[in-house]
């Protein structure tokens, strides 16, 4: 593995653990098996390590959207609703660091989260063949979907998929269960399913 790599696959782990201020880049170094000046001299600093590795998180999020047509102009909501559970909830089963970096700081430092997306954002406007806020919105005026509020409508998705990894705790205690298997994940992703089309399409 390049030293960039180590560098990088190093801090995924160190900023899952205690999100962007709770890192020290002296860990990510001791980890990588690299000196503190390695690190700046590819990434300048920790704050642009850490934008970095949000939008490889993002990218690669975006990468499995676009593959699985999640982005086509012609795209139902039926097939949206079909498709976002499944990318969403398997994306980050898969990757829990990645999960864990945003969750800890969406509580605690959302200022440099918030930066990295909008750099992101900004980066792949164009590329992006579809504006999710105009298609809930015009799907809406069609009379396709309940909710006439875009925010609400990712928001609710979003939540039932990525909520459940993050506090499978409460279950795991209350149900005396071990969720962390494939059974438990495709029991999710159907049963976000079917919520979504039964409160969202009309």
């Amino acid at each position: 593995m390049a030293t960039k790599e180590k560098i990088i696959e190093a801090a995924i782990l160190e900023f899952s653990k205690g999100g962007f201020a709770g890192a020290r880049v002296e860990n990510i170094a001791t980890s990588a098996g690299v000196n503190k000046a390695m690190i700046f001299y590819y990434f300048g600093s920790k704050e642009n390590l850490y934008k970095i590795i949000i939008k490889n998180i993002v990218g690669e999020l975006f990468k499995v959207i676009i593959d699985s047509g999640g982005f086509n102009k012609d795209l139902k909501p039926e097939m949206f609703l079909e498709i976002f559970p499944e990318i969403y909830i398997r994306f980050f089963s898969r990757n829990r660091n990645y999960l864990k970096i945003i969750g800890v700081d969406l509580i605690q430092d959302q200022g440099n989260l918030k930066g990295a997306l909008r750099e992101f954002f900004d980066s792949r406007s164009k590329e992006l063949p579809r504006n999710l806020q105009e298609t809930f919105t015009e799907w809406s005026h069609m009379g396709l979907i309940t909710e006439p509020d875009p925010i609400h409508l990712f928001l609710n998705i979003i939540s039932l998929c990525i909520f459940p990894l993050i506090a499978k705790v409460f279950p795991e205690t209350i149900f005396d269960l071990d969720l962390e298997n494939e059974k438990f994940i495709k029991e999710r992703i159907a049963s976000v399913k079917n919520l979504l089309k039964r409160g969202v399409l009309k």
